[in-house]
């Protein structure tokens, strides 16, 4: 492969497959790409950084009809399989010493499996986050009874939110995101429930049930409005944000700030009146403390009988005794006089540490990775990494598909009409031109529109990759080194890469182009064979032709553009569709990934 390197023809390795030798035109094939890494043929030691082995399965599976009959579903279930059988085996072996193995299946089904269970062990830690909980209010509240209709009122508001968040606000998208609100309304909710108890209990001199509920509620209702609405608007800003997931989660939180405030002014007082009048003190297991001290309190109430004409206003409230304890000691005779006695410096040392804050977060750059659900050390991601990494050109799981779409009408390009706006799979129909014609449509057979497209691959690549076949001479400026498509320019590798860096991996790994295919394969015996076919000639007399051009200088100008081409691209108009057929039923194979044209480009 080194000795390609120097080649006249300032070609990449991707190109080099196909160059001629004595006189004939030969196949440089990688029969070892497919399973050994990248530097396994230029490192010169015989070893390669990675290998792998590929295990086939076929479809249809049983109880489908063939291999397209619910084909997601197949892919899925093969993936739960593959994770059911080698995941706990493969993650059980351990150190290996030198050597690591990564593994996942060419659908990523397995991943999908994996994450599942990474969601599933958080909401185990869910359910003890909540346990917790529920113990904590039973510890605060002194009462089983409304610890447990409390914590029942927080969960169930999550149905009533999405009933909201589907018919009213016609959402239909549920991420991962919005599950998470669930953490947050427990925390929201537990501290509206804190609110109205306390105010219950500051209010316990009154001995009248009536009054004392009218005081509590007056209060407690709008300390809880003030919180929940300022949590509500602060989530329902995130609802204009650019990012679906974002959005959607900020609309549904919000749901359930406010099914949570409706629960917490009308279910929690009904169910603190029935307690205060039915259960407390008559139960021992609802109170731990009464349970401790196995003895039952009384209730001090005053029956509405006993009020008379006098109202909610005609009995004297009763002395209030307080016993001061623990943490409300501690912040009532310690921290309370302290924070008085310095109050100045408490402010001014909060203004520094705000000042240093905003400093630091000024130089706080946002994340370039994608987020991801699974840790960088686990096996499935990084298999990714390495795939990417090492066997880029046989399947890179990181390409981006870019795709090149022709025949649209511009002025009117899709019809909406019937369509679902809450349904991000119906896009609608395209509004076709009249296809086929120069006139109205886009047609790729013209040498026109041959080199454009070509030229549109190239200029999704950085370097010289194929811009002259078999042309003598220098490097083409377009795409040279500093040229106007260079590395430089484009500045898509670091600043100390060259031309001269260029490997095959590096063209495969960005660009997946038919036309790319099918340039190539008209330089091998097979592709000259066809051009024969249809009395045209083949790259040994092109590339002696006085003058000629190559594809890049090609693009300048008005016409004979395959009658002044160095190589036997562009195909004339009248050939293209037969050569492109003879070129996809070919029986020629990519020596990375052992794939015909059809295999390679069937689906572009």
């Amino acid at each position: 492969w080194a000795s390609y390197k120097g080649s006249s023809f300032n070609l990449s390795q991707y190109d080099l497959r196909y160059v001629e030798n004595s006189g004939g035109m030969v196949d440089v094939s990688n029969i070892m790409a497919p399973i050994c890494a990248k530097d396994f043929m230029t490192n010169g030691t015989g070893r390669a950084l990675g290998v792998r082995s590929v295990y086939y399965m076929a479809l249809p599976l049983d109880g489908y009809k063939d291999n397209k009959d619910s084909q997601a579903d197949q892919y899925n279930k093969i993936g739960e399989w593959l994770y059911d059988t080698f995941d706990s085996y493969l993650k059980g072996l351990g150190d290996l010493g030198e050597m690591e193995i990564f593994w996942s299946d060419s659908k990523y089904e397995m991943e999908g499996f994996e994450a599942s269970a990474v969601v599933a062990e958080s909401y185990a830690f869910l359910a003890l986050a909540i346990l917790f909980v529920y113990f904590y209010l039973i510890f605060m509240l002194d009462s089983l009874f409304l610890a447990s209709c409390g914590i029942m009122q927080i969960l169930l508001a999550f149905c009533p939110s999405v009933i909201l968040y589907r018919f009213v606000c016609q959402q239909s998208y549920f991420g991962t995101l919005n599950i998470i609100a669930i953490f947050i309304i427990v925390g929201v909710g537990v501290d509206d429930i804190f609110v109205f108890n306390d105010d219950w209990v500051l209010n316990k001199a009154d001995r009248n049930d009536k009054r004392r509920f009218n005081n509590t509620f007056k209060k407690a209702s709008k300390a809880m409005l003030a919180t929940s609405l300022t949590t509500m608007i602060s989530f329902l800003s995130n609802a204009s944000s650019k990012f679906p997931a974002i959005a959607t989660f900020g609309l549904f939180a919000a749901m359930m700030i406010f099914t949570n405030y409706c629960a917490v002014i009308s279910f929690y007082p009904a169910v603190t009146m029935v307690h205060h009048k039915y259960i407390r003190g008559k139960y021992w297991f609802d109170s731990w403390r009464h349970c401790l001290q196995k003895v039952k309190g009384s209730p001090d109430t005053v029956s509405d009988d006993e009020v008379g004409d006098q109202g909610l206003d005609g009995l004297e409230l009763a002395p209030v005794e307080h016993n001061y304890k623990g943490t409300v000691a501690f912040f009532r005779f310690k921290w309370a006089p302290l924070m008085i006695r310095y109050k100045h410096v408490v402010l001014l040392l909060h203004l520094g540490i705000i000042i240093v804050g905003c400093i630091f977060a000024t130089q706080i750059e946002s994340s370039k990775d994608v987020p991801y659900l699974l840790k960088p050390d686990n096996k499935y991601r990084a298999y990714k990494d390495q795939i990417g990494e090492w066997f880029g050109g046989a399947k890179n799981p990181f390409r981006l598909e870019v795709y090149m779409v022709t025949g649209i009408d511009p002025e009117d390009a899709v019809d909406r009409s019937g369509t679902d706006p809450n349904s991000p799979t119906d896009k609608g129909k395209p509004n076709h031109k009249i296809c086929g014609t120069s006139e109205d449509g886009f047609k790729m057979s013209p040498e026109p529109a041959q080199l454009f497209l070509l030229s549109a691959c190239h200029d999704a690549f950085w370097g010289n990759v194929t811009a002259m076949h078999g042309a003598q001479g220098g490097a083409i400026d377009r795409f040279s080194e500093y040229g106007s498509f260079g590395p430089h320019e484009r500045k898509m590798h670091s600043a100390t890469a060259t031309a001269a860096d260029t490997e095959e991996e590096d063209y495969r790994n960005v660009v997946t182009c038919p036309l790319q295919g099918l340039r190539d394969w008209l330089l091998t015996t097979e592709g000259c064979e066809a051009l024969k076919a249809n009395s045209l000639p083949c790259q040994e007399e092109t590339r002696n032709r006085p003058n000629c051009l190559s594809t890049a200088e090609l693009l300048t100008t008005a016409s004979d553009w395959s009658s002044l081409s160095c190589e036997p691209f562009p195909i004339p108009e009248a050939s293209f569709i037969p050569i492109s057929v003879s070129w996809l039923q070919s029986n020629s194979r990519d020596p990375s990934t052992g794939n015909s044209p059809l295999d390679s480009y069937a689906s572009y």
